[in-house]
């Protein structure tokens, strides 16, 4: 199959609704001190905000898969961008906590429901060929469950901890989501090449930017590299993992999708309690060795992982031979 502009803006297009999902589900990391102060619930009572959607995706996610099967997907995809709107409509104007969860409910279906049907997309649009490539520009566990532990409390570390100013943080974070979208789009040939070894590699590195980053104190240039590079080294591995697991089930592209948000959901769900169980009773510091670790585990399990792959692979060529 041959890709010309028409194909590559509907990956674009399809791009931006993931940029809209993303930021939707992540922009309350930005203000989490500031609505636990609003709604007058503590900061790890705040980090339900990223549990609800996480959790409700990962219940929703099976069932989406196998409630859709024969629907048009540009009218699953546009019913799933309305759904966001009316959760985003729900949070913003909610008087109560209870109902900005409400709202993150049912953005966490929209959540589950648009990665489900939209990964198996890329390579149905652009070809096997360009398949990496496209499901690059449409996204953008253990590993997650450390990301989202350290993720969620961000914005404390970097105003109480480092003294950054509103300005420079809201900077740092668009340094941080531009890092992603660079990592991932530069992923697409490390994946392709091998998705376990730079998945492997990637939550390395994300594992140590997590334990340096109560180390470095006040040194605001220090915690804002370590910050960026964290985002451009996390942007390689949402994609390794759904590659991997498209891989893993051949034939059958949107299970396989099911399978991997529900995985990503939880983890994400289970990241953020964590992290607000350890803000809450053992402080900052605490939350962010403790999801360097999680996450260099994660690195160590896909070292083992890959290593063991290897051999079966080898056996395979050589039967073939």
């Amino acid at each position: 199959m041959q890709t010309n502009s028409r194909t590559w803006a509907a990956v674009g297009a399809v791009a931006l609704g993931a940029f809209v999902i993303v930021t939707s589900e992540f922009i309350p990391v930005g203000f989490l001190p500031r609505i636990a102060g609003s709604l007058h619930v503590s900061l790890g009572t705040a980090g339900l905000m990223v549990l609800t959607p996480g959790l409700s995706a990962a219940i929703a996610a099976p069932l989406i898969f196998v409630r859709s099967g024969r629907i048009d997907r540009r009218k699953v995809i546009a019913g799933l961008g309305a759904l966001v709107v009316l959760s985003n409509a729900v949070a913003a104007v909610a008087p109560t906590f209870a109902l900005v969860l409400a709202g993150r409910v049912l953005l966490g279906v929209a959540i589950a429901g648009f990665w489900t049907v939209v990964t198996p997309v890329g390579p149905k649009l652009a070809g096997p060929r360009h398949g990496t490539r496209a499901t690059a520009v449409i996204a953008t566990a253990i590993a997650f469950v450390g990301q989202f532990a350290a993720s969620t409390f961000i914005t404390p570390l970097l105003t109480e901890r480092a003294g950054m100013g509103d300005g420079t943080v809201t900077g740092l974070f668009l340094a941080y989501g531009a890092g992603g979208i660079v990592g991932t789009l530069a992923g697409g040939p490390l994946v392709a090449r091998s998705r376990v070894g730079t998945y492997a590699v990637a939550t390395a590195g994300v594992g140590l930017a997590l334990l340096a980053l109560p180390g470095f104190g006040t040194d605001r240039f220090a915690v804002g590299a370590a910050v960026v590079a964290w985002g451009l080294i996390w942007g390689l591995i949402p994609l390794a993992a759904q590659v991997w697991m498209l891989h893993a089930m051949p034939g059958a592209e949107e299970a396989a999708s099911a399978v991997n948000v529900s995985n990503m959901q939880i983890s994400i769900a289970v990241g953020s309690a964590v992290g607000g169980l350890l803000v809450d009773h053992a402080g900052l510091a605490p939350v962010y060795r403790v999801a360097g670790v999680i996450v260099l585990a994660a690195a160590l399990f896909a070292s083992i992982a890959g290593r063991r792959t290897r051999p079966v692979n080898h056996t395979r060529m050589e039967l073939a031979r």
